[in-house]
């Protein structure tokens, strides 16, 4: 292979890694946009402090209190 072959087998080698890389770049914002418009689930971190339930004896044992699985 020649001088002038073997530039630009690099070249094109550089080229394809960096097309990747904006690739990969671009999967990662759409992944996280989708991450970020999914609603939240309702967990006591996103319902107001007045509208939280709160069980004295841990959450939970209190939630399987609630669903009759603890007596």
């Amino acid at each position: 292979m020649s001088l002038f072959t073997q530039l630009i087998f690099q070249l094109s080698k550089i080229s394809l890694e960096q097309h990747n890389d904006v690739n990969l770049g671009r999967v990662a914002r759409k992944r996280k946009l989708e991450r970020k418009s999914q609603k939240p689930t309702k967990n006591r971190r996103t319902l107001p402090p007045f509208q939280r339930k709160t069980y004295p004896e841990g959450i939970y044992k209190g939630i399987l209190k609630e669903k009759g699985l603890l007596d």
